[in-house]
């Protein structure tokens, strides 16, 4: 989440530097007035040290690269100054202003040092892992299907938007590290490549810079535009830092555009080729081309800022990086959306898995109580069954011994007897007495087949 805010402010405040001239030329419209004619740099030079006397004079932004104004620094003031006049049209500090305060918001946080680093190293950590992020996003895009990245809702457009601009933003970020922490980058990279670390505005020991004092008078910054014009016709010179008044050894600096220059439509570039020369003669006393250093190398030095900024390809290139850091912008906050509905979702089935497991105790306690139900009745029901047929046999056994049951009336039940009609009368008012003890006789002759139909010996055969 905080990465993914930080994409967005790093954006915005990126596109608000992108078109910073556009935008101060808006404001402070007269800064960039000037008339017909150009009087030279040097009563350019001579006004503004009239208007700042005792203040340091520094490097000179000829109009073919300050849109039709000298601009010269000041300490932390750059003045404009009218070529026709020459004049003054003002000055703007470096510092101050709202464009100031966002470029030290991009740069490093507005602070020099945060938590005992450099704001730029802290900067080029979050490039460093806003990078990272970057891959990580195309990779995991790229295991979708393509038809999911089309899809209207936050997952989806942040999905499609990477997708579209994840070259162009891992572009600026490498860039935007190199431009954030210089000194390190080049390292690592010199040490990857072995391109070394010369840079084309840095002369290498045992070659003479200073010029030789011959008690002439200099000449001045007009004289020397002019012989630079005549050497480099076909370049462009962009910067120019003349001597102090009081220095006669120090070598005039000029800064040309010459032949292919990436930089060459940046507002405030200085070229990419730097010459020396005699402040008195005009010679020239040393040239650090591009050329001179190996291809790696040159692509850091003169690639990382006009790449980083789009102004490789002038107006339309500023435009194009435009539109990518309102892309990259909708990317962090649709990724912000996405990660934030992706986390409530993994919240919610945390806890629908949470009831599952709950209902899936409490059916799995259900089903314990009723198995145990279950057995405690099967061991009841066996008990009683035991004990139904031990009082059985019991009862069996007291029924033998009182004599009340036979066993062979238990195997051979009597059948039964049918009635077939006819009044039975039975006389309870005799009083006869029948002796018991006395032996039955039984005629032999008896015939029991001759007996009627329904009777039948009850009696087994002695």
């Amino acid at each position: 989440m905080a990465l993914g805010l930080w994409m967005a402010f790093q954006s915005l405040t990126g596109v608000i530097l992108l078109f910073a001239d556009p935008m101060e030329h808006w404001l402070h419209p007269e800064l960039g007035r000037y008339g017909h004619g150009d009087r030279g740099a040097a009563a350019a030079l001579a006004v503004v040290r009239q208007n700042y006397p005792g203040e340091e004079v520094g490097v000179l932004a000829t109009p073919a690269a300050s849109d039709g104004v000298y601009v010269v620094e000041v300490g932390e003031r750059e003045v404009y100054v009218d070529p026709a006049g020459p004049r003054i049209n003002g000055s703007r500090d470096h510092e101050a202003g709202f464009v100031a305060l966002i470029a030290r918001l991009h740069r490093r946080f507005l602070f020099e040092s945060l938590l005992g680093l450099p704001g730029a190293w802290v900067v080029g950590a979050l490039g460093l892992a806003w990078l990272g992020l970057s891959i990580t996003g195309l990779t995991s895009a790229a295991s979708d299907r393509l038809a999911q990245w089309w899809q209207r809702d936050a997952p989806g457009l942040h999905r499609a938007i990477g997708v579209l601009v994840v070259a162009a933003m891992v572009l600026v970020i490498v860039t935007g590290i190199r431009l954030a922490v210089p000194a390190g980058t080049d390292r690592i990279w010199a040490a990857v490549t072995s391109s070394g670390l010369g840079r084309p505005d840095v002369a290498p020991e045992g070659v003479r810079i200073t010029s030789d004092d011959r008690g002439a008078a200099p000449r001045d910054a007009t004289e020397i535009l002019a012989a630079l014009q005549s050497r480099y016709p076909d370049g462009r010179v962009a910067r120019l830092l003349m001597p102090q008044p009081d220095d006669r050894v120090a070598p005039v600096i000029a800064g040309l555009s010459v032949g292919f220059d990436p930089g060459r439509n940046e507002h405030d570039y200085g070229g990419n080729t730097v010459i020396f020369l005699d402040q008195f003669s005009g010679d020239t006393l040393w040239v650090g081309s591009p050329d001179s250093l190996p291809a790696a190398r040159q692509a850091t030095l003169l690639w990382s800022r006009p790449l980083h900024t789009g102004s490789l390809a002038g107006e339309p290139g500023r435009l194009l990086w435009g539109g990518l850091a309102v892309a990259i912008a909708a990317l962090a906050s649709l990724g912000c959306i996405t990660g934030r509905a992706r986390r409530r979702a993994g919240h919610r089935e945390q806890l629908q898995w949470q009831r599952q497991l709950r209902r899936r105790k409490a059916l799995a306690r259900q089903q314990r109580i009723h198995a145990a139900r279950a057995t405690r009745t099967a061991r009841q029901r066996r008990r009683t069954s035991r004990r139904l047929r031990r009082r059985r046999k019991v009862r069996a056994r007291t029924l033998a011994r009182m004599g009340s049951l036979r066993p062979e009336e238990e195997e051979f039940p009597l059948p039964p007897v049918h009635h077939r009609g006819g009044d039975v009368e039975i006389d309870l008012t005799d009083r006869g007495e029948i002796d018991l003890t006395d032996a039955a006789e039984v005629d032999p002759d008896v015939d029991l087949e001759d007996a009627p139909d329904g009777a039948s010996n009850r009696f087994p055969p002695t």
